[in-house]
């Protein structure tokens, strides 16, 4: 079986923590490839990831225009 391998090259942010996890944004490197936005839950010792989603930059980039016309259309105030 190949191994696994996991980098976290650069915590970004906590969002929320429950229990013995907490929901991370992190530049991570999956596997030796090219760095990639991770926003998942790990447990508190970073042992166990939840399932999540990784962002290359393209991918990142248009999240952020998504979210920032959200912002500015008012929908955050729906949820």
């Amino acid at each position: 079986m190949a191994e696994f391998t996991q980098e976290v090259k650069k915590e970004l942010a906590i969002l929320s923590e429950s229990g013995n996890y907490s929901k991370r944004v992190r530049l991570m490197i999956w596997n030796g490839r090219k760095p990639s936005l991770d926003i998942r839950k790990w447990s508190d010792n970073g042992d166990k990831a939840e399932k999540g989603i990784s962002l290359n930059s393209e991918e990142a980039k248009k999240l952020l225009e998504v979210l920032q016309e959200a912002e500015k259309d008012g929908l955050f105030n729906e949820i």
